[in-house]
């Protein structure tokens, strides 16, 4: 990763080739693009990509109501570093996997 001062490349951003320009805090950024995974997921991995997707799918409906919203203010406790969003998903998964050790 390469930060570029150049005012030739003040506001370049997307990829070129094997390159990516981006914009953060202010600097332009230059990086090589991130590569493809070679390996098969193994099913435990689909297992977890799929419970990932349900929680993100069920976040997004939480946001979007302003009823279910305001539960979940109420419920997660306001951090500075983290939005509603990612606290509602990270109660989720709390919620699971406590729901899931205590079936075992």
């Amino acid at each position: 990763m390469a930060i570029i001062y150049s005012p030739l490349f003040g506001d370049i951003s997307g990829k070129c080739g094997g390159v990516m320009f981006r914009k953060q805090y202010g600097q332009t950024i230059m990086q090589t693009c991130p590569g493809h995974r070679h390996k098969k997921t193994t099913p435990k991995q689909k297992a977890h990509e799929n419970e990932f997707a349900d929680v993100v799918l069920e976040a997004r409906k939480i946001i979007h109501n302003k009823t279910k919203r305001a539960e979940w203010e109420a419920k997660c406790p306001p951090d500075k570093s983290q939005t509603l969003f990612n606290r509602i998903i990270k109660q989720m998964y709390l919620e699971n996997n406590t729901n899931e050790q205590s079936s075992s």
